[in-house]
């Protein structure tokens, strides 16, 4: 296991810390949660305890480390988070130069969708092609884009936030700031939301999907009760489900026609839930398509799970530090 990745995964309410090989192995990987009550200098230090637990159970593999790449749940620039909306003082801590004091290693950060679209691309469902399209549907609608086996990155370091393409002028508020975003309307959230906003209205309809979501809150299953639902025929669950294959198209569509990418790769709770219609949404996507663009286009599902973030890293490394 020559040229070891030190990884490491930051969300909001988890991260991950684990060794990675160049060939797409994850080693050891060490999980911990995070208390609501807890910031982002006690998340340091509990990342540090387990860099030097790893340290102990492989040390053989940890001597080769060279270089820490770094996936982080908000907008990074420079090598440091600008922001983070779950936890508070990250904008005060400079892991990556934290890291190289106290380890040797040379560290990069990149924005976690960003890094999850790398690994994918590197080893999952965008292998082998040179560039792809990747969104996350979860607590919010992260995305990274491919093109020419590159992460776009931008002007100012932040491509890839797909689900901030206006879907809905002037619609529902999106946690950004902005209105009628994507993630307004297709993040795992706010499906759940409009689920229950659907079963409020319809109430009068005696059928079990009102009776199991209004059990429910969009934070406690009613994002895959929709889908199981929707799944066994439901009317109700499968109008959401086709409103939110044209929210979807209208927005991937946009990579498509700009960059002409023709692979979108879809993960998350969500992205994972709404797999069956995927022949349904690249029809739409293609509808909403340049003709030229069309040929070869194809929507898939995410392969790697939490794992995508961590061997994302490994290309993140190749690509910022050289090793």
């Amino acid at each position: 296991m020559s040229n070891s990745i030190l990884s490491i995964d930051i969300g909001g309410t988890k991260t991950i810390v684990a060794l990675c090989s160049r060939d797409g192995q994850v080693i050891d990987p060490q999980r911990a949660g995070r208390p609501a009550d807890k910031d982002a200098f006690w998340i340091r230090e509990s990342l540090f305890e387990r860099i030097d637990r790893l340290r102990e159970i492989q040390p053989e593999k940890f001597s080769l480390i060279k270089s820490c790449g770094i996936g982080f749940g908000g907008p990074v620039q420079n090598n440091r988070p600008v922001l983070s909306m779950h936890v508070p003082g990250w904008e005060e801590i400079d892991l990556c130069r934290e890291i190289t004091d106290r380890y040797g290693i040379p560290a990069c950060m990149e924005n976690d969708c960003v890094t999850q679209a790398l690994g994918e691309h590197a080893f999952g469902a965008g292998k082998g092609r040179a560039s792809m399209t990747f969104g996350n549907l979860g607590t919010g609608f992260g995305g990274g884009v491919i093109l020419d086996n590159r992460a776009v990155a931008g002007d100012g370091g932040f491509a890839g936030h797909l689900g901030h393409i206006c879907v809905v002028p002037g619609g529902r508020l999106c946690p950004c700031g902005n209105y009628g975003c994507l993630e307004a309307y297709c993040s795992g959230t706010s499906i759940g939301k409009r689920a229950c906003e659907a079963v409020e209205i319809h109430g009068e309809i005696a059928d079990p999907l009102a009776d199991a979501i209004s059990k429910l809150g969009p934070d406690e299953g009613a994002g895959p009760v929709l889908f199981d639902f929707a799944k066994k025929g439901d009317p109700l669950a499968l109008e959401l489900v086709e409103e939110t294959l044209d929210y979807l198209a209208q927005a991937l569509s946009a990579t498509v026609n700009i960059l002409d990418i023709r692979l979108i790769v879809l993960g998350g709770g969500a992205g994972i839930g709404l797999s069956p219609w995927f022949d349904q949404l690249q029809k739409r996507i293609a509808g909403h398509s340049m003709p030229l663009c069309r040929e070869g286009l194809e929507v898939k599902v995410a392969e790697l799970g939490e794992h995508s973030l961590l061997l994302g890293t490994v290309p993140l490394c190749q690509e910022r530090l050289g090793s």
